[in-house]
């Protein structure tokens, strides 16, 4: 049952993150009356749609993908978006409950603590989603969202806080690789350093062209939630993960990327990465070092 609560939670907020996502324009506040006010309709007929039609991927998959008036397909972003939104209260559950008693013992037996921690990562997971979203669409990240952001890692910083009997890391036990920054406030001022001079120094070299402001202020939001090393690790998996599909696309369509890839989307999966795979993959690279040597 609480996998369907939280299923229905993530994908309601899916909904809305698709309504954000396609009506969002660069001159307007996102939360303004122009973006969420109005009535959901066919963006092809502008028949205002009835409640039955608003429901999270069940209306996708029952009109076929289409609009019940006109027949138009509907854009597919519509039901993976809400599948996506929908998993990821489950998982972040799954993950943290069998991790908190490793990294926090008093949230754990905490009922308050807990699913302050567990709301506080659906939000920021959720804000990532959008911004990915926003960012293909018109190559930009809005401030409200890096807002909302820091917000979010303050409070879950000071859930942290209130837990911080010892280190921990998303990283496990390789986190010791990267130097010991086991205190709370010089480990997130680590983090907050190397993201403001290893992506500001990008910006500056290529005078904007390699980098934009938001991916900057992007990372500066990640480095108060995260921490170090997870910045650093989210950095290296984004340059990764950038250089591969940028690598695919110009070999498929001959021709430079420069200026139509967004590198917001590659943040955000790095960061999706770090944390819930994060260990795994550091224990498959040293693997992979450990087999050429």
């Amino acid at each position: 049952m609480i996998y369907i609560i939280l299923f229905l939670f993530g994908a309601s907020l899916g909904s809305f993150i698709n309504v954000l996502s396609l009506r969002y324009k660069e001159d307007k506040f996102i939360l303004s009356r122009e973006i969420i006010g109005g009535r959901s309709h066919c963006r092809n007929c502008k028949k205002i749609l009835k409640w039955y039609e608003l429901i999270p991927i069940l209306s996708f998959i029952f009109q076929s993908g289409k609009c019940r008036h006109c027949k138009t397909k509907l854009i597919w972003q519509y039901f993976w978006v809400e599948l996506i939104c929908g998993l990821i209260p489950i998982l972040t559950f799954i993950y943290f409950q069998n991790n908190l008693i490793t990294f926090f013992p008093k949230t754990i037996s905490n009922f308050f603590y807990f699913w302050s921690f567990i709301l506080i990562w659906d939000l920021i997971l959720l804000t990532l989603v959008l911004i990915s979203l926003i960012d293909l669409k018109l190559k930009i990240i809005p401030n409200e969202t890096i807002i909302f952001l820091i917000i979010l890692g303050i409070a879950l910083n000071l859930l942290i806080v209130y837990n911080w009997n010892e280190f921990y890391s998303f990283l496990g036990q390789y986190n010791s690789f990267f130097g010991d920054f086991t205190n709370f406030k010089e480990n997130r001022l680590i983090a907050f350093i190397f993201a403001l001079l290893f992506f500001g120094g990008i910006i500056l070299v290529t005078l904007g062209q390699g980098m934009g402001m938001g991916d900057l202020k992007l990372m500066i939001a990640l480095s108060i939630i995260f921490g170090w090393p997870e910045t650093l690790i989210i950095s290296i998996l984004s340059f990764i993960l950038g250089g591969i599909v940028s690598l695919i696309l110009i070999l498929k369509y001959k021709t430079n990327l420069k200026g139509i890839l967004p590198f917001g989307p590659f943040i955000v999966i790095s960061s999706f990465l770090t944390l819930f795979l994060g260990k795994q993959i550091l224990e498959f690279y040293f693997y992979i070092m450990n087999f050429f040597n």
